[in-house]
């Protein structure tokens, strides 16, 4: 891994691999010409760069959250990430109008004059629930441990605790009541990633049922896209909602360890299942 160097209490951060923990937004980034995708920060932003962090706290009017196509994708036509891209601008704007569930805010999106898609949000700041393990989030006084940048597993344990109960009182219920007869979202079905992985075939159809049997999902829900306050180590945000949308029940999976999510890869008898499921 590339050496790290940054400087954890200011606003502008120089680096060339981004710390975890951290929501990075380009200094050079201007309305849709910023160049970041989600996708564990790849090859675009492994360079010497400057980034504009946004403090532990919350959103201002002059920095956003975007993800954007790469190029060479956008020049393949109607690519992968431009679909996800898309059905997780409607999956943010469907879930703020029909539940309580705590999602980033969706400012824009679109396609820029290059013909790449991209979606921008508002800017949260916090920490992965997969990545407060990382450093003791308490102030001076009462922290967990003595180790400056120390890794902390009390403060993992109350955030893991934290998101737990919020996915299981909150998410999962407001979810459940969201039905449909048609699988995806507006047409477009995205499968959870244990299913592509598994699954490769390039575009799937919309399945019909007689009955709304069909409950909304998030398709990804784990604890790498739960957003935690650094202060408090409660849930900020649900994020990544690209695979969103209606499935059978069975894919209404939530992971709260990496190791859980890893299963969901492996177990070939619930992805035969799955997939039998939503086949048109």
């Amino acid at each position: 891994m590339a050496k790290k160097e940054w400087f954890t209490n200011a606003h502008v951060v120089l680096c060339n691999y981004p710390p975890p923990c951290l929501r990075l937004v380009p200094v050079f980034a201007q309305q849709t010409k910023n160049v970041l995708i989600d996708a564990a920060f790849e090859s675009n932003l492994r360079t010497l760069s400057a980034f504009v962090v946004h403090p532990w706290g919350w959103p201002t009017a002059k920095y956003g959250f975007i993800k954007r196509e790469r190029k060479r994708e956008s020049e393949q036509g109607e690519s992968m990430l431009k679909k996800r891209l898309r059905n997780e601008a409607a999956a943010l704007d469907y879930v703020s109008k029909h539940t309580t569930i705590a999602v980033p805010r969706l400012l824009s999106y679109g396609t820029d004059e290059e013909g790449q898609a991209y979606i921008e949000t508002e800017l949260l700041g916090g920490a992965l629930c997969s990545e407060v393990i990382y450093q003791c989030w308490m102030p001076e006084g009462r922290k967990h441990n003595t180790t400056t940048g120390g890794e902390c597993s009390t403060c993992q344990a109350i955030a893991t605790a934290n998101a737990d109960r919020y996915v299981k009182e909150v998410v999962l219920p407001q979810l459940e009541g969201l039905t449909s007869r048609t699988t995806g979202l507006n047409g477009v079905v995205i499968p959870p990633p244990w299913v592509l992985e598994y699954d490769k075939r390039p575009q799937w159809v919309s399945k019909e049922s007689a009955d709304e049997d069909y409950v909304f999902c998030h398709g990804d829900l784990v604890n790498h896209n739960i957003l935690m306050h650094p202060q408090t180590l409660e849930v900020v945000a649900v994020i990544d909602w690209e695979h969103a949308g209606f499935f059978p029940r069975e894919f209404q999976q939530w992971c709260c360890s990496r190791s859980e999510y890893d299963a969901l890869f492996t177990d070939k008898d619930r992805l035969r299942r799955c997939i039998a499921s939503i086949e048109a």
